[in-house]
């Protein structure tokens, strides 16, 4: 993943299997350990759709992990490890959750930032073992949001 400097915001989603849960958004603890071995505490949002958002700031260059914990006990797959990375003007970057996991039959999002990228055409596909509906918005400022839906044939 790229960022422009420190003034994005890293979101990461993560769905309970248990949807209905009083209060479960408490029992999520989550650590960022940085490139230089410092420990940040990201926030944990909940979304009230049995799901909680973990957002984080970057403050380094390299590789990050992510630790998350529900009760007390590491979730499956974390820790997660995540790039950060300076970026220069004049490249398209793209962010968020829809470029690395995705739910058949639910949405997937991420966004594409042109911002000084110049003059030029901007096309998106998704690859896969099928066709994808995929449906963008222009921003109207440098982005544009892509949502697609994964099926299986």
């Amino acid at each position: 993943m790229c960022f422009e400097g420190i003034n994005l915001l890293f979101f990461f989603f993560f769905r309970l299997e248990r949807k209905k849960f009083h209060y479960f958004f408490f029992l999520f603890k989550a650590l960022i350990r940085t490139p230089t071995g410092k420990f940040h505490t990201p926030l944990i949002d909940d979304n009230h759709d049995g799901t909680v958002s973990i957002k984080y700031q970057p403050t380094e260059v390299g590789l990050h992990e992510l630790d998350v914990f529900y009760q007390g006990q590491p979730i499956a797959g974390s820790p997660f490890k995540f790039h950060v990375d300076q970026v220069q003007t004049g490249y398209v970057t793209a962010y968020g959750p829809g470029l690395s996991h995705g739910v058949c039959n639910e949405p997937c999002n991420f966004r594409i930032v042109t911002k000084d990228a110049g003059s030029g055409g901007l096309s998106v596909a998704v690859e896969g073992s099928s066709k994808a509906e995929i449906q963008c918005k222009d921003n109207k400022d440098g982005t544009c949001d892509v949502t697609y839906w994964p099926v299986i044939y």
